[in-house]
């Protein structure tokens, strides 16, 4: 019967009890409710007498009081908090004014100290907690100067209850024990509340140290590994800086095996070179060299970019040199021949050779003959662009690399192409053609290229080269050079 009391009362106690609420709040709730089942209670206590004596005044009398303890714990279920907290912080000391009055008893008054302390206790914010509790020490005021008074007193009206029994002398006091429970709940609430939060904190504090432990466990970890991490840096950046150093140095031997600018101005006055590698170094190069009265002039696009492709371009630039200065070849197409030859044995390639680096060559030989200008032009994989009377003409090379065995017989053709004062001749590798623009998703193309270069016929030669840089500047926009770079262009 006890459990099952218990188990109605904590029902009745939690309604309007909602999961968002904090248990601050959800005590507050708890609390009213409490205090207004007490005085349904007490209330009923005092209906018994009043109906046994058939007293109709006294039944009438109480039935305000039950009423409104149905309704605030009402305002509790709908979640009106705020409205049940006033009406019973209002109410309550207005009960014990009455009481005061009827029986003129001062002593009750002391029990708006429990009245006051349940004002503060609900109240969620400063201004209201002062507010209720000045009005209790307001009505408690205004009950003594009543009683000093006798203001309110009716005799007759405490004559008239007196008549109930004596079990009324008794009665009287259940405002005292509401009082009393009042009092107790607020601070028993109060001390379960804070011991909670105690707890709360204490298991806070336990989870804070242990969280301590393992970070600074963790740290420990941390301090190892950056530790670890800067060693790793720091040979990371030793070893970065020899090879970058490496790197360096094969770009000045590099830069010594192309023609100097003074060199390529007097060989070929009327000319410019567009050079851009891809990294620090490049796997394309250009190559100018006089003999016997005739001018020979290259662009190859070595396999691969960087050091491999830099290593491959000066191999490239020395065999020249010797095909055509040792070896006395002035044809293109026997010097490729040549070059071709040179390279599969140089790199030791055969049919079943995974290795197949080589590289694609546009080769020029210029000669001047009573007054007359040819070129003879052969290629492997590279294309020639003329330019005469603002026409473009595309000479295409043979499509065969030089090196790689994989091909049994290679065979270069050679074109002769009489040149005219005010032609224009280029050469390129297929890192122009081959640029992604700012977007990335598209090429620049030989068709814009050849358009490109039409409309360039208006600017000098030699003016020619910061054009093309701007024009592939622009073109690529923020991105980084997808190849090597190389156009030489030659004006006659």
């Amino acid at each position: 019967m006890k459990s099952l009391f218990h188990t109605y009362w904590l029902k009745a106690a939690n309604l309007g009890v909602g999961r968002d609420l904090s248990f601050a709040q959800a005590q507050k709730v708890r609390l009213i409710n409490q205090i207004w089942l007490v005085g349904l209670i007490v209330v009923l206590a005092y209906l018994v007498p009043f109906i046994i004596k058939k007293h109709y005044s006294g039944i009438f009398a109480n039935l305000p009081t039950a009423s409104l303890a149905l309704i605030i714990i009402f305002f509790n279920y709908q979640r009106q908090y705020l409205l049940a907290r006033v009406v019973s912080a209002i109410y309550l000391p207005l009960n014990f004014l009455a009481l005061c009055i009827l029986f003129a008893d001062k002593n009750i008054n002391l029990l708006l100290f429990a009245t006051a302390v349940l004002a503060i206790y609900l109240s969620s914010s400063v201004i209201e907690k002062y507010i209720l509790f000045l009005y209790n020490v307001i009505i408690f005021f205004v009950t003594y100067y009543i009683i000093d008074n006798s203001l309110f007193y009716a005799p007759s009206v405490a004559e008239s209850l007196a008549t109930v029994g004596d079990i009324m002398q008794y009665l009287r006091y259940s405002n005292i024990i509401l009082a009393f429970f009042i009092l107790y709940l607020a601070t028993h609430l109060f001390k379960n509340e804070n011991d909670k939060y105690l707890t709360q904190i204490e298991t806070a504090n336990n989870d804070i140290l242990n969280k301590n432990e393992e970070i600074n466990q963790i740290n420990v970890e941390i301090i190892a590994q950056r530790d670890n991490i800067i060693s790793q840096k720091e040979l990371i950046e030793r070893k970065t800086k020899q090879i970058t150093d490496s790197i360096n140095y094969a770009r000045r031997i590099q830069k010594a095996t192309l023609v100097a600018p003074e060199q390529l101005e007097q060989l070929l006055p009327n000319s410019f070179v567009f050079y851009q590698p891809k990294d620090i170094v490049s796997g394309d190069f250009y190559w100018v060299e006089k003999h016997q009265e005739n001018i020979f002039f290259a662009v190859a696009d070595c396999t691969g970019h960087g050091v491999p492709g830099c290593l491959m371009a000066i191999i490239g630039v020395n065999m020249l040199h010797q095909i055509v200065k040792e070896l006395n070849i002035s044809n293109p197409a026997e010097a490729l021949t040549v070059l071709d030859k040179k390279v599969i044995a140089l790199l030791k390639q055969d049919k079943s050779s995974e290795l197949k680096d080589g590289m694609d060559i546009a080769f020029c030989q210029l000669t001047q003959e009573n007054e007359q200008t040819t070129l003879y032009f052969a290629a492997a994989q590279r294309p020639l662009y003329l330019i005469r009377n603002n026409e473009l003409t595309e000479h295409k090379g043979n499509k065969l690399p030089i090196g790689n065995a994989f091909y049994e017989e290679k065979t270069f053709e050679s074109q002769t192409i009489p040149l005219q004062k005010g032609d224009s001749v280029y050469i390129f590798s297929d890192g122009i053609t081959d640029q992604f623009d700012g977007t990335d998703t598209k090429k620049y193309g030989s068709k814009r290229l050849k358009s490109f270069l039409l409309s360039l016929q208006t600017t000098p030669i030699t003016a020619q080269k910061v054009a093309v840089q701007q024009e592939m500047e622009q073109w690529q926009g923020g991105n980084h050079p997808t190849d090597d770079r190389l156009l030489l262009g030659v004006g006659v």
